[in-house]
């Protein structure tokens, strides 16, 4: 069996074959980015922000919390 060249046995210049597999790779590019930033679009998006776990409990610390008052002198200062 004589095997052919691919160019001669199916008729199509060199360019077709490059532009070909050059198209193969810019579509492959372009579904990796559109799978990257459609779900980062949709979260950049959203109104609801969910709260951290650390931040919720920072914010329930702080709210335990009990503020000083400026006018009250320390206890050591009351004993004498």
């Amino acid at each position: 069996m004589v095997r052919k060249n691919k160019l001669y046995k199916h008729h199509k210049s060199k360019a077709f074959f490059l532009i070909r597999n050059f198209s193969f790779v810019f579509l492959g590019l372009i579904s990796v980015g559109v799978a990257v930033t459609v779900p980062t679009y949709i979260a950049s998006t959203k109104s609801e922000q969910v709260p951290l776990k650390a931040d919720y409990d920072e914010s329930q610390k702080e709210d335990n919390k009990v503020e000083p008052e400026e006018n009250v002198e320390p206890k050591e200062v009351l004993h004498y």
